[in-house]
């Protein structure tokens, strides 16, 4: 996965629960090493804008382990319907194929994308460097917890368990956060 790009979406199709719970993704995080807080008043059950987290990592450069810092993305909630979904996909394959297509990826990811019924949207932008790496933990919570799949617009591929694929980008994201090579916001109070 490239970070370097200007901005980029990532989709995570899920069942959506009955509550969601901020401090259970919260906890989530801190298994990374990663300290946050979710914006106190921020929806997540009926997302529509920015996301904003504080941060508190410990594995960044001493000189910049003492701040916390402000950082988050785009999110927006969505209902999700697989059989229309396939429905389109099937419509644009007949005008580039002869047959018809079966599945959206294949029948292990279209398994448990039958029992979806809703999607997040997740804008990165290249705002600071904490914006990847909340996504994609954000991205692997919401999949892991709500029994979802995530979907890389930009290598067009579902995954729906790539724990040790994140763990793989959380050490090459965390490389630059050690090498002092930041773009970064000093918290200071919620707005």
């Amino acid at each position: 996965m490239r970070w370097d790009i200007v901005s980029f979406d990532i989709y995570v199709y899920f069942k959506k629960p009955k509550n969601f719970s901020k401090e259970q993704c919260e906890s989530y995080f801190k298994d990374f090493g990663i300290s946050i807080q979710i914006h106190p008043d921020y929806d997540i059950e009926n997302a529509f804008g920015f996301l904003p987290f504080c941060i508190k990592a410990d594995f960044i450069s001493d000189s910049l382990k003492n701040n916390d810092y402000l950082s988050g993305f785009e999110l927006y909630s969505e209902q999700y319907f697989y059989n229309k979904e396939l429905k389109n996909i099937q419509s644009e394959g007949i005008k580039k194929a002869f047959f018809k297509r079966k599945y959206i990826a294949n029948n292990s990811i279209d398994n448990i994308l039958k029992k979806c019924d809703n999607y997040f949207t997740i804008s990165l932008g290249s705002q600071d460097s904490f914006e990847p790496l909340l996504a994609c933990l954000f991205s692997l919570y919401i999949s892991k917890y709500f029994n979802g799949v995530v979907f890389y617009c930009q290598s067009g591929e579902y995954i729906s368990d790539f724990e040790n694929d994140i763990k793989g980008i959380i050490t090459d994201l965390k490389s630059d956060f050690i090498s002092g090579n930041l773009k970064t916001h000093i918290f200071e109070k919620w707005l």
